[in-house]
């Protein structure tokens, strides 16, 4: 699992936007839940809006995945981002804007924490 974990990071890490297609193709889908954890975490460590726009406001990816360590993975990442501004803000749209009450209330809730720990 080490070798998967090192190949999901450095995917994140990669500058070209491909790499973000990638990961949610591949990684937000696969029926492994390490693998949807690690991926998680790339997608919230890259910081960028089209990797945390995947991550905190698609239901059933991310923020919304049926499985409680790849939520944790989230919360956990974007507590430890130095620039939170653009999770924060889609986050904010998400609570207002989102496909359901599900996905609203999950948002308003992870943004007050979020923001709670600035």
């Amino acid at each position: 699992m080490r070798e998967i974990s090192q190949i999901i990071e450095t995917l994140g890490r990669h500058a070209d936007e491909t790499a973000v297609r990638v990961l949610e193709d591949i990684g937000t889908n696969c029926a492994d839940d390490f693998v949807r954890q690690v991926t998680a975490k790339a997608l919230v460590n890259r910081n960028s809006e089209d990797s945390l726009r995947i991550i905190l406001t698609r239901e059933g990816k991310g923020l919304y995945d049926m499985n409680p360590s790849v939520v944790e993975a989230v919360v956990d990442s974007l507590r430890n981002l130095s620039d939170k501004s653009e999770a924060i803000r889609l986050l904010d749209d998400t609570s207002i804007n989102g496909p359901n009450d599900y996905v609203r209330s999950r948002a308003y809730e992870v943004k007050q924490l979020i923001a709670a720990s600035n």
